[in-house]
């Protein structure tokens, strides 16, 4: 009977063959673990580092050869450090999982201490019965410093935004001034008349009491009536941040409209509201909102001031454009906009006396709220201005 086992030597060569076989498949696997762009770091049960890739070398600062052995806990800063063996041993028992199959944000520790956010994922794999845990590293403290760059820049953008609305609004205000001097004189100079009219009785030796009473109503009258002028304006001028909240687009024109009055019958002008009814909110800085129309306003105020007294008329229009848009128009029959591809740009103004910052604010508060401002000639002869604002679909808690 022929004996088919293979010789001693022939047993050493295929030994030989399988050993450089395994090693090739390792040295595989090592060269893909390391051709990988994010940290791979596999430790076993007891958190000893098995293997720790190339991109794991370059972010915790050390080669392979100084961690492959070691506790992986080394890696980390403290309490983690103290603990990481804690929650192994944690997971092994009870199976409760805190990174294991999840993943987040941790803090990691380089060779020279330095610490640094990274995410880290952990996977289980069980080989020959042997569990052992993957674990994938990404350095983000690049991304978190970009992200707190980009948070801070745009801050310092609301902010300066914020400062240019505030400019904005003394500055309407400076253009209004003499219109708003002239509509407070007028009742502290009835309150002055009426005061003068109840010393006269007074000294008449025998003042009737209902027409002392008619002045003092009147002197009260008159001074709410000022005192709600002043009202208006302060809290129109009154610098703040920056707050967006639900907005009754419809409500806050209304509110523009008795603040701009002041002006409006200062220049003889006449103003139409053509409101929409039921107008969806928005979501937006109402101050703001108001700036906008009352420079739009004032624009048109100046449009129409050289026109006859009967076309002195301005039109104010809302409406709901679908599916998701609310539009606001401010109408006047000027003498429209010859050149209107700088309207926009700042310091660009037609007025004598302007400075050229309104519509260029304007435009960068409606932009900041997700809509448009643009112009459009008048049918007839003028100028309309008009911004839209998106609904607020879903107001942000």
């Amino acid at each position: 009977m022929a004996d088919n086992s293979p010789s001693p030597s022939g047993l050493v060569e295929e030994i030989e063959a399988t050993r450089r076989e395994l090693q090739a498949l390792r040295a595989r696997f090592h060269g893909i673990l390391d051709a990988a762009v994010d940290g791979l770091i596999i430790i076993d049960e007891k958190g000893i580092v098995e293997h720790f890739n190339r991109a794991a070398e370059r972010i915790f600062g050390c080669g392979a050869d100084e961690i492959v052995g070691r506790n992986v806990s080394e890696l980390m800063p403290p309490p983690d450090r103290d603990l990481h063996d804690d929650y192994i041993n944690r997971y092994l028992v009870s199976g409760e999982a805190r990174i294991i199959g999840i993943g987040r944000e941790v803090t990691g520790r380089r060779r020279d201490g330095e610490r640094f956010l990274m995410t880290l994922a952990v996977g289980e794999v069980t080989v020959d019965q042997t569990r052992r845990f993957v674990g994938i590293v990404r350095d983000i403290t690049d991304q978190k410093r970009m992200a707190e760059a980009l948070r801070q820049g745009e801050e310092d953008l609301r902010e300066q935004r914020e400062r240019l609305a505030h400019a904005g609004r003394l500055t309407t205000m400076g253009e209004m001034a003499s219109a708003i001097a002239h509509e407070i004189n007028q009742p502290l100079t009835a309150i002055a008349t009426f005061a003068q009219a109840g010393r006269r009785m007074l000294g008449g030796g025998s003042p009737s009491l209902e027409e002392l009473t008619q002045a003092l109503d009147q002197i009260g009258r008159q001074a709410e009536r000022a005192g709600e002028i002043i009202r208006r304006l302060r809290a129109f001028m009154r610098r703040r941040d920056g707050r967006r909240e639900p907005v009754d687009l419809n409500e806050q024109l209304r509110k523009v409209i008795r603040l701009a009055d002041v002006d409006i019958r200062h220049h003889n002008c006449r103003l139409i509201a053509d409101h929409a009814s039921c107008l969806p909110v928005v979501h937006a800085d109402a101050v703001q909102i108001q700036q906008v129309v009352l420079n739009l306003i004032r624009n048109a105020v100046d449009a129409v001031a050289d026109l006859p007294e009967a076309r002195r008329v301005i039109r104010i229009v809302s409406r709901f454009v679908e599916p998701d848009r609310v539009e606001v128009g401010v109408e006047d029959h000027g003498s429209g906009i010859s050149d209107p591809s700088r309207l926009f740009a700042p310091f660009f103004t037609t007025k004598a006396e302007g400075v050229g910052l309104g519509l260029s604010i304007s435009s960068s508060i409606i932009t900041a709220h997700g809509g448009n401002l643009w112009h459009v000639a008048t049918a007839g002869g003028g100028a309309t201005f008009r911004f839209s604002l998106p609904v607020a679909l879903q107001v942000p808690s």
